[in-house]
Formats: C-alpha cells, structure tokens, sequence
C-alpha cells in the first residue's frame, strides 16, 4: 500500500484531468497526429509499415484522452493514412489493396484504443480508490479523536470507491449487541429510524445470511420478504445494496459498512477489492480506537488509585529520574504541597528533603531507592531509611522500588513505594528499653532471691544444728531443687518454661541412663513450672531410696500428652516405675506425698492419681491445657511430622 501511496503521489494532476476537459483531449489528439505525419513524411520509402507511427499515436491519446479523443484520432490517422496511399497520379481511389490494408488499420486500431482506453479509466478510478484510501487513513491517524468525522470520510470513500448516492456504517452496541447506525449520508428519518437499531443480521433480514459475510443485494424487491422493511427501503429510494463486514486485522468483527444504489446494481470484483481494503483500514482504526479508550480509561484509573491510595508513592517517567511524580500521601509526607516539582531540572539550588541512612550519613540522590531501581534494572529493598522533610520533622521510612521496562526491556523509569515506620520504629525502640529494664529488674529479682534462699538455708542450719545433720539434710536438698527451678524461670525471663527443660533439669541430680521421657514440646507458666520441678523432685527422691532407682534394674518412664475432650482439651502426664523392688502403700502420708498430691493439683488446677502397684509406682496428672501450652504442643507435632516425612 505504501507503494501504491506513493506512486499516486507522482502522478501528475494534468495527466488525471485530460479528460475532464475535452478541447485539451482533442486539441491534444490533433497534436499527436500532426507529430505522427511528420514521422511519417520522414520515413517515406524507409518504413515497411506506414501505419505504424499513426496507430501508436492513437492508442497513446486513449490513455492520455480516453474513448472519445482516442477513436478521433483514429479517424483523423485514417484519413492522412490513406492520402499516403494514393496512386501517384493523384486520382482520390485507392487500389483495392490499399483499401483492405486501410480498413483492417481502422478496425484493429479501433479495437486497441478500445482496450487502451478502458484500461485507463480502470487504472483512473484504481489510482483514485488509491488516494482516497491513503486520505481516509491519514485523517483517522491524525484526527483520531474525530471519531465522527473519520467515521464520515470512511463513508464518502466508501460512497464514491462504488459510486453509490447513499450509505451508512453500523456498530455493534457493547451493551445490547445490536448494529447501530454510527454515521450515515442520504437518508431521510423514516429509514434511519426503522433501521436505527437491529439485531447482529444484515438488512436482508428474513434470508438465510450470516451478518459477518459480505452481503450482496441486486434487487431487493426479490430478496427482502420483509414487506415492512421493504416499504420502508423502496421509499428511500433503495432497489439494491452491499454490506461489507468491519473486521479487523486481529479477526474482532467491529460492524458493517453498506452502500446503497437506486437502480438494481452489482458490484463489480474492482469494487469489491476497494471495499475489503477500505472496510479493513475501518476496522483497524475502531479496534485501534477501542483499545486506546480502554487504555485511556485504565490509565485514568490507574492515576486515580495513585493519587488516592494511602501509600506514599514516587513514579519516574525516564531512566534517568529527572521527572519524578509523587501522589498525595507522598506530599503530605514530605510536608510539601503536590503542586511542588522536586524533579532533577527543579531540585538544583533548592531546598529538597534529606534522606540518611540510620547512621546519620547522608544518602545522595543517586543512591536513594527509585534512582538505585532505575539505574541498575533490580527491585530494591529498604528495610530502614530516615527522610527530613521542609517542615523539620525525622521520619523513618520503609518500602521497595522496582524498575519499569518498555516492551524492547531496557528501562523507561522505576516506581517506589516507601511506608511511615515513624511510629513502629519508636514503638520497637520503646519495647525494646522497657525489655532491658525488665531484665534489669529480673536479674535483680534473682539475685535477691538466691540471698534469700541462702538466708533461709543459713537460718534452717542453725535452727536445725541440735538435731543433726538428717533432719537437715532433707531441707537443704528441696532448697536446692527451689532454686533450680527458679533458675530455669530467671533464664527463661519468667516467661515459663518448657515442660521437657522442667523434667531434665528436675531430674538432673538422679541417675539419667534408667530414665526416659517422651511428650510434645509444652509451655509451662512460672505457678506450674514450680509446682512440677518441686513434685518430680520428690518423686525422685523417693524412687532413689525405696523405688526403681534404689536397685540395679529399675527404671522411670515420665510421659505426657494432650489429650481431646468435649469440653476443652486436657494435659495428662504420668511417672511410671517399673522392674524395682515391690511397692507398699506408706501408712501415712508425709511431706513429699503432699507437696504431690495438694500442690501439684493446685498448681495445675487439676486432679493427681497416685497408685501404688506392686511393680512400680505410678502417678497420673490430668489438668486443663493452658493456651500456650496447646498451640506449642500443636506446633510440636506439626515439626515432628514435618521432619519424619
């Protein structure tokens, strides 16, 4: 197309209008027959065929003159032809030779003007096809917002590539999925609103056709069976028409362009050609233009959510930064108004918000997150990076910035999303002072606790020195397994403790080869932490004088798990001696069996079973489970059966 653009471009004006003004034809057919006499007196006796020079004349006025000047000077050449054909006595009656030789030039001259000028108003009316194309696509490029005056022009070309007096273009309506009549010239109202709108068919409504098909009509009155749409046709003037479908280079059938004809008519294959290139160009430009609206559209929502959304955000425009965008949370951030321009062309020799890194070293502008994105094609990451906006005020900021691409994939500028962490960060710094003073006041706590703990030892001691060193011995060692426990709180910042820490370290003074342990991995809280370590503690004391651990084969298994029920899930925990000597229930019931059975059970705030079996002691623990606890024991499982699998 672009070569055929450009050759109608070199055509010369002049050549296209000869036949517009018939002296210049003729008066020009005169002129060629004169040049082809004076080469034909020259080539007298040199030239086997005389008739040469005057048959090429005349098939070179049908193209320069068309039909008419072409067959004059047929006839002027016929007559200086047969001069020349004269006998040499000047009698004016030519041998009977002369005169076939003179006829048959006349009837083979005639029918290659014929051709030559037929072929010239086709290659015409090819050339003006041509230029009317090349105008209607220039005007729908350059006026594309236009969209009802391209929408004219492709129908006046449409009206003047067939030589049709009426027309219309028809849409499909994005709600409805009618054909509705978007631009129109030569109808009255009466046709126009019968036909304003229909379903997805032709005009032809009531034949068999598919609208996304070149429709032809040659006479409507042996088409249309619609007597309604036929009234209606036949008054304005329609006898016949043809509906070329607007389908797009990507295949979307956008609608249907039509011409229509007062006389019973069918296009010719030239008109039809014109037709499927101009209605392709047609369907290009709307589907171009519908793509552009919702680009448009999408864009403007886009430009909405950028200035309203509540994260501060900066867009650059080029690779290089220079022009920064920011919406209004970024403005109101900064301390700045939106209408300020902090670009680079806008920024030199004015004040511009400080950006440092959380060492107070001062960040330049290359080494910011958009322009580090920008420069280096990678997203960026900013965990902290401190900003000091116009108005005075230190804010921490948070966020990312990744680079845009272009569809060649170098990069046409970056996006970058930074939070206030003002408010976070001080809150962080202020859990984090009263942490320290927490452990602060822990460590003084502890250290208070153990003076304590030596203080009563120290006074146990000299209360209990008249009575030797069995009736302090007892003492002495619960003390101690007191402060282990209180230990394992200090170290755990009093936060409770793991129930298999609570058992291994309850259980540390006692032999570890005979003793195993099994249970998920349980929170206990600092009540339940001392409650247990005390209990186990004199649980193996008792095994070690008078249970499993008083001979060489004995042995413990400390068990527990969480166990479902209707009401809430419980925690059950049970200590199981077995292969020790035979057990018998004590006649009464001393300090340790208390410490068992009344302080473990108030602890936990559940119920404590203690059998005495003959093969071994066994004590059952069943308590509600704390929150903590089931959500750790939970977590447990999960990363026991995680790491099995």
């Amino acid at each position: 197309m672009p070569l055929l653009e450009n050759f109608v471009e070199r055509v010369p004006d002049p050549v296209r209008d000869i036949r517009q003004n018939w002296v210049i034809a003729y008066g020009l057919a005169l002129a060629i027959i004169a040049m082809a006499t004076l080469v034909r007196v020259a080539t007298v006796g040199t030239l086997t065929a005389p008739f040469i020079p005057f048959f090429v004349a005349a098939l070179a006025m049908a193209f320069l003159g068309g039909l008419g000047p072409g067959m004059f000077a047929v006839l002027l050449s016929a007559l200086i032809g047969g001069y020349f054909l004269l006998p040499p006595s000047h009698s004016f009656v030519l041998a009977q030779q002369e005169a076939i030789r003179l006829v048959l030039y006349v009837f083979i001259t005639s029918a290659g003007v014929a051709v030559v000028a037929g072929a010239q108003r086709r290659f015409l009316a090819d050339l003006e096809a041509a230029r009317l194309l090349r105008d209607v696509g220039s005007r729908c490029v350059r006026e594309g917002n236009d969209f009802e005056g391209c929408l004219n022009a492709i129908l006046q070309t449409a009206t003047m590539v067939t030589g049709a007096p009426k027309g219309h273009i028809q849409l499909f309506d994005k709600k409805s999925g009618a054909l509705v009549i978007a631009a129109q010239c030569g109808f009255e109202p009466p046709f126009l609103t019968f036909f304003a709108q229909e379903p997805s068919q032709d005009l032809a409504c009531a034949m068999d056709l598919n609208p996304f098909d070149r429709v032809i009509i040659k006479d409507i009155r042996r088409a249309i069976v619609d007597k309604t749409a036929l009234a209606v046709m036949l008054d304005a003037e329609v006898r016949a028409f043809h509906s070329t479908p607007l389908v797009s280079s990507s295949g979307k059938v956008m609608g249907v362009v039509s011409t229509h004809y007062a006389a019973p008519h069918r296009p010719d294959k030239r008109e039809l050609r014109w037709m499927d290139l101009l209605a392709r160009q047609a369907a290009d430009y709307l589907e171009r233009r519908e793509i552009e609206e919702r680009l448009r559209a999408r864009n403007e929502e886009l430009e909405s959510l950028f200035r309203l959304v509540p994260v501060p955000v900066w867009i650059a425009d080029d690779a290089e930064c220079r022009q920064v965008r920011r919406n209004r949370a970024a403005s109101d951030l900064l301390g700045v108004s939106e209408s300020e321009d902090f670009s680079q062309a806008a920024a030199e020799g004015r004040a511009v918000p400080i950006w440092h890194r959380r060492d107070r070293t001062c960040l330049s502008r290359e080494e910011l997150p958009l322009q580090r994105a920008a420069a280096t094609g990678q997203p960026q990451h900013e965990n902290e990076i401190d900003v000091q906006t116009l108005d005075g005020r230190q804010l921490t900021m948070s966020g990312n910035a990744v680079p845009i691409f272009d569809s060649t994939g170098a990069v046409r500028g970056a996006i970058a999303a930074l939070a206030d962490i003002t408010e976070i960060r001080r809150a962080e710094e202020k859990l984090q002072r009263l942490a320290d003073e927490r452990l602060v006041l822990m460590n003084e706590l502890s250290h208070r606790v153990n003076n304590t703990l030596a203080v009563v030892q120290a006074l146990a001691v000299q209360t209990l020195r008249g009575r030797g060193r069995d009736a302090l011995k007892p003492f002495e060692i619960r003390l101690h397994a007191l402060a282990r426990a209180h230990r394992l709180l200090t170290t755990e910042r009093w936060q409770g403790s793991s129930l298999r820490e609570v058992v291994t370290q309850a259980m540390e003074p006692f032999t570890n080869s005979r003793l195993t342990v099994e249970g998920p991995d349980i929170r206990l809280s600092p009540k339940r932490t001392l409650g247990l370590s005390m209990a186990l503690f004199e649980l193996g004391t008792n095994a070690a004088k008078y249970g499993a651990l008083s001979n060489d084969t004995g042995r413990i298994h400390i068990a527990w798990s969480i166990v479902p029920s209707k009401d809430a899930a419980a925690m059950k925990f049970t200590w199981a001696e077995e292969d020790g000597p035979a057990v018998k229930a004590p006649v009464r019931r001393g300090f340790g069996s208390q410490i068992i059975e009344k302080v473990l059970a108030v602890d936990f705030g559940g119920k404590v079973a203690i059998n005495y079996r003959t093969d071994g002691l066994v004590v059952d623990l069943t308590a509600p489970v704390e929150l903590g606890s089931a959500l750790s024991a939970i977590t447990g499982a999960d990363a026991a059966e995680s790491s099995a699998a």
